[in-house]
């Protein structure tokens, strides 16, 4: 039997060392009663039972082995089963528990990123704070403190002329503005301190140039002319900067009407020099020794900006007398220029001394507040380019301009269209 089972010692060994101990609870009497009831049945001898009870029990070994080996097999393949049930449950659900705590976390995490704790928000603020404050110690590094604003143009009731009791009361100083389609406009502009009264009008451009706001005015960006201009008594000396750009086509006569309208009431004249000292050439004109700088003898026309704003400009031509300058009122240069001389109006002008005499004939009731007012200031502006003082309004009446006695001789402006630095 065991040789067509196969079956050796050494396997039957190596099989019962892996068997599961097996527990009986049947103490070691009712085993012995039961070998001896056996015995007792099958009559044998006492000199027979030690080999009957040998072979009984190899036997029995014979027949329960296999039993056990397919039993602790099956039981081995049902643990090996249920283990890798339980390990796959525990690892589905110590997976989706891991997973649930990692999705829990995650949340937490973004919860935290989008709504910052309360340690956190202060310190976002403060960072915020810092980089504004920052940022606003840079832009005053690099921008002027004071913006440029301008009284109303065009106004019925209010002038744009400065008067010689705000000169007394202000420090100021003269600028030729550009226009966006290159016309120079002359600009008085007050300045906020008064403790400036008694500097040049050179320092003043100096000290307040670079506040000026062109660009907020409607007009182009071309201030400061230069960094190093110096005045030595009625004269002028410095360096144009960029003036290759300046000068380009025929941009030169722009720049010398600049020059003209920023320095021409103070200074007689400017020699342009380079670092070095030798002469700047100006395109189309060449090295000059010095340009002379005059604002004389022009009579005024009116310029009227596209946000409907005006200002007085001079005339590009200069006359021998007032009254040769009155003739021309009418006689504008260009389409961008306007006369101030109503249509329904004729004059007759005469100066004597530093007065002169308007005589007005024609109708006055159909005008407007705004004619009478650049009708009346024109003439003014003009009388002052001849270096007069007053002027007379004959045949007007007393109101006709909101801000004038006309029955007695007006006084010439002090300035032109008048700004603010504030």
């Amino acid at each position: 039997m065991m040789k067509k089972s196969q079956w050796n010692d050494d396997k039957i060994e190596s099989l019962l060392k892996k068997m599961p101990v097996i527990e009986s609870r049947t103490s070691a009497e009712e085993i012995y009663q039961h070998v001896e009831l056996r015995k007792r049945k099958k009559k044998t001898t006492a000199r027979w039972m030690p080999v009957a009870a040998s072979l009984a029990a190899l036997l029995l070994l014979v027949i329960l082995v296999p039993g056990l080996m397919n039993q602790n097999q099956e039981e081995a393949s049902n643990m090996a089963s249920d283990s890798s049930s339980d390990s796959a449950e525990m690892t589905a659900e110590g997976g989706s528990e891991e997973e649930a705590v990692n999705d829990e976390a995650a949340g937490e995490s973004e919860e935290s990123q989008l709504q910052p704790s309360e340690d956190a928000a202060p310190a976002a603020e403060d960072e915020r704070e810092e980089d504004t404050q920052e940022a606003t110690e840079e832009s005053t590094l690099e921008e002027p403190q004071e913006g440029f604003s301008s009284v109303v143009l065009g106004g019925d009731t209010e002038s744009n002329l400065m008067t010689d009791q705000e000169a007394l009361e202000n420090a100021s100083f003269d600028v030729g503005l550009l226009s966006e389609d290159g016309f120079v406009i002359p600009m008085t502009v007050i300045v906020p301190a008064e403790s400036d009264r008694n500097k040049t009008n050179l320092e003043l451009y100096n000290d307040w140039i670079a506040s000026l706001d062109e660009e907020g005015l409607g007009f182009a960006d071309y201030h400061p002319l230069s960094s190093n201009l110096t005045e030595n008594g009625g004269n002028l000396e410095g360096t144009i900067s960029e003036i290759e750009e300046r000068t380009v086509g025929a941009s030169s006569d722009i720049l010398l009407d600049v020059l003209n309208e920023t320095f021409g009431s103070s200074y007689e004249n400017i020699r342009l020099v380079n670092e070095d000292g030798s002469l700047q050439e100006l395109n189309q004109v060449g090295e000059v020794e010095q340009f002379n700088l005059s604002k004389d003898n022009h009579v005024f026309f009116i310029y009227q900006q596209n946000s409907e704003q005006y200002f007085y400009v001079p005339s590009y031509e200069s006359y021998d007398s007032f009254e040769q300058a009155i003739g021309a009122i009418n006689q504008i240069p260009n389409d961008r220029f306007q006369s101030a001389l109503p249509d329904t109006l004729s004059l007759e002008a005469e100066a004597d001394g530093q007065n002169a005499t308007i005589r007005v004939e024609g109708a006055t009731e159909d005008l407007t507040a705004l004619e009478k007012r650049q009708f009346v200031e024109s003439i003014l502006l003009t009388a002052k380019s001849f270096s007069l003082d007053t002027v007379t309004f004959e045949n007007v009446e007393q109101d006709f301009v909101t801000g004038y006695d006309f029955t007695q001789p007006v006084e010439v402006p002090y300035g032109y269209n008048k700004a603010y630095i504030e």
